[in-house]
C-alpha cells in the first residue's frame, strides 16, 4: 500500500489532493514506515518467531509508542533477513574516558538508580551513528530489562545545556576529588545542579528516538538483525 501511494506521488496522480489530505497523507506514510511490524517482515519467518518470543516487552514497548527498533553498531556482519545473538558485557571499558573519571560516573548512575554504562549497551535511532562503531544493525533486547537516556549524542562531546564548557565525561569528576577549591565547588555546584536533568529512566523513550540520544539497554544478552 506504502510503495503504491509513493508511486502515485511520484508520477502526480495525487496532485489535485486539498492540502489537508496531502499533510494526513504524509503523515501516514512516516507513521507506516516507523511501525516495528515493517521491519519484522523483512526478516525470515523463523527469526520473527524467536524475537517474538523472546523480545516481546521491547516490541511491545516500540508498538505502544510506533516506533522503529533502536540501532546497534557492530563489527560482526549479519546476512539481509538474519540475526546474530550477543552477551553483554558487565565490565565494559571506557574508549575515551579514564578509569576513575568511568567508574566514579558508574557510581553515580547507580546511586541515582540510573542504568549503569559499564553493564549496558548503547544504541541510537540514528543508524549513521551506529555505524560510526561498525556495521548498523537493528537491535532487540532479550527478556526483561531497564533503559537509560542522556540528553546528548554522546557523552564524550561538549553539550550546549552547559554552555560548550564541557562534557559530561571530560574532567569533571578531577574537579570533584579537589572540591575544596574554589573552581572546584562551582563545578560540583554545577554537576549536581545539571545532571538530574540530563538524564531519565524508563521513561520519555519518543524522546530520545525523536532525537537520537545515546540511550543504554540494561539487559543479559541481545540480538542485532539486518532487516535493511
Amino acid at each position: 500500500m506504502i510503495k503504491i501511494i509513493l508511486i502515485m506521488l511520484k508520477i502526480g496522480l495525487l496532485e489535485n489532493f486539498k492540502e489537508n489530505n496531502m499533510s494526513r497523507l504524509e503523515e501516514y506514510i512516516i507513521n507506516e514506515s516507523k511501525k516495528v511490524e515493517i521491519v519484522l517482515q523483512q526478516l525470515n519467518p523463523s527469526i520473527q518467531e524467536i524475537l517474538n518470543k523472546e523480545c516481546k516487552k521491547y516490541i511491545k514497548l516500540l508498538k505502544q509508542h510506533n516506533l522503529k527498533p533502536f540501532y546497534r553498531g557492530i563489527y560482526e556482519h549479519v546476512n539481509k533477513g538474519e540475526s546474530y545473538r550477543k552477551k553483554v558485557r558487565q565490565d565494559r571499558k571506557p574508549s575515551g574516558t579514564p578509569d576513575n573519571e568511568f567508574e566514579m560516573f558508574n557510581r553515580w548512575l547507580s546511586k541515582n538508580k540510573h542504568t549503569r554504562r559499564d553493564k549496558s549497551v548503547s544504541v541510537t535511532s540514528s543508524l549513521w551513528n551506529a555505524e560510526t562503531f561498525g556495521n548498523g544493525y537493528y537491535f532487540f533486547p532479550i527478556g526483561k530489562f531497564n533503559y537509560t537516556w542522556i540528553k546528548a549524542k554522546d557523552l564524550n562531546l561538549d553539550d550546549e545545556r552547559t554552555g560548550w564548557e564541557w562534557s559530561f565525561m571530560n574532567y569533571i569528576f578531577d574537579y570533584e576529588e579537589d572540591y575544596s577549591t574554589e573552581v572546584g565547588k562551582n563545578l560540583v555546584r554545577k554537576v549536581k545542579k545539571v545532571f538530574p536533568t540530563y538524564f531519565f529512566t524508563n521513561k520519555g523513550i519518543v524522546e530520545a528516538w525523536k532525537n537520537s540520544y545515546e540511550i543504554w539497554f540494561d539487559c543479559k544478552s541481545y540480538y542485532v538483525v539486518n532487516a535493511e
